[in-house]
């Protein structure tokens, strides 16, 4: 694990994907500490938004676990800050999957939830039915969290 791990922390360091930061916490290789900055053409633009990601043993060959730390807004996102799996692929991970492309989606999803897949019914509803309440909702939620 640890090897594939530095290998991808490396890559990262050497070519950053736009708008986020990622650290170790505690220098583990295993502790992902990943911060996003909302997408400027989301109800999400201006927001910063970190989220944890810890890297098994096993690593590539289990999907990492990984939660949003700051309250978020969003269909695919419970309370808990919880990602739903299927959106981001978790549950058909593999190991050609990689850290870059699980945060990419991670922005994507920020851009163009899926209110089918919902991991937070209040969020699903709104999204659904006013679309202006929930992006109202959503930038209210960032001045009070996420700046």
């Amino acid at each position: 694990m640890e090897n594939r791990a530095y290998k991808e922390l490396n890559d990262l360091v050497k070519e950053p994907i736009p708008n986020s930061t990622i650290s170790l916490e505690g220098g583990s290789v295993s502790h992902w500490m990943i911060t996003i900055q909302g997408p400027a053409e989301s109800p999400y633009a201006g927001g910063i938004f970190k989220l944890e990601a810890k890297l098994a043993n096993n690593y590539p060959f289990k999907a990492p676990e990984i939660h949003f730390i700051t309250p978020i807004f969003h269909p695919n996102v419970s309370q808990q800050g919880e990602i739903c799996k299927q959106m981001l692929g978790l549950d058909h991970w593999a190991p050609y999957n990689n850290m870059r492309g699980l945060i990419e989606k991670i922005q994507s999803m920020l851009i163009f939830p899926n209110p089918d897949d919902g991991s937070n019914p209040e969020a699903q509803h709104l999204y659904k039915q006013d679309i202006e309440q929930f992006n109202h909702r959503a930038k209210a939620e960032i001045q009070k969290f996420a700046k």
